[in-house]
């Protein structure tokens, strides 16, 4: 029996071991960038929202956590809801809770759509408009101002413009994510090439004015348009010969009504 009972505690710790290696505490955890839940299998929830008793009050709240997992605070979410400063669902600043043993267990990561969720009300937006103006400007490098210059071969004038030499670009803060950039730009005879990254360097649009690149174009003269998706940022980039922005680019977006 005393031979057993060695056995049977050998294993015992055996197992104890393994499971202290392969197990985690379900909680909250923060580095130097944020907050974010770690489950009890070590994962965490990405790009979805999730109800949490966090201090273990029976009471849950609800959290969004960002596609790298971070929880967000004092934010408007994708899906255009408020959290407050602590990362809990709002509405008309209370906060929103549930039974904690009520709430259905969700997985990280799954297609499955959980059994609650925040009521899916449309926030009121209005439509807002915005010069980019020097405030705007974070980054620049062969980017000047210029006034009454002569664009194409022809008597066109403009009063005021922004000239990006060849080689030379301009960086913009977006005031949203999301929007449409509108702007006139122009060049003189000999043609220029414009870029248009957003802020992970990805290529929008590419604008060829005047007799620059293949095929040679005859337009000197060009309105833009350019949707906007997921980026804070612009960066226009020249390149051939000097290109021109009439007055300033302006940025359309849909701002929640407060």
């Amino acid at each position: 029996m005393k031979k057993k009972s060695f056995i049977t505690a050998g294993i015992s710790m055996g197992m104890s071991l393994i499971m202290s290696i392969t197990s985690f505490a379900a909680g909250w955890e923060q580095d130097s960038i944020g907050w974010w839940w770690r489950n009890d299998d070590g994962s965490y929830p990405v790009s979805t929202w999730e109800w949490l008793d966090g201090n273990s009050d029976g009471i849950a709240e609800c959290y969004y956590f960002s596609p790298v997992g971070y929880c967000l605070l004092n934010a408007t979410t994708p899906d255009g809801y408020q959290v407050n400063e602590n990362g809990a669902w709002i509405v008309n600043g209370s906060v929103q809770t549930k039974i904690a043993d009520v709430i259905p267990e969700t997985i990280p990561g799954s297609s499955e759509t959980p059994e609650e969720e925040p009521p899916k009300e449309e926030p009121e937006t209005e439509t807002v408009t915005v010069n980019l103006y020097d405030g705007y400007i974070t980054e620049g490098h062969l980017y000047d101002s210029y006034k009454n210059v002569t664009v194409g071969q022809y008597d066109i004038f403009w009063s005021n413009v922004h000239r990006i030499r060849s080689t030379g670009f301009v960086k913009y803060s977006l005031p949203a994510s999301e929007g449409t950039l509108t702007m006139t730009v122009g060049c003189p005879y000999y043609g220029g090439i414009l870029k248009i990254y957003d802020e992970n360097d990805n290529l929008l649009r590419t604008i060829i004015l005047g007799g620059a690149g293949s095929p040679r174009q005859a337009d000197v003269i060009f309105g833009a348009s350019i949707d906007i998706k997921n980026s804070n940022s612009i960066t226009i980039r020249g390149s051939f010969d000097d290109c021109y922005i009439r007055d300033y680019p302006t940025f359309t977006y849909e701002k929640p009504v407060q």
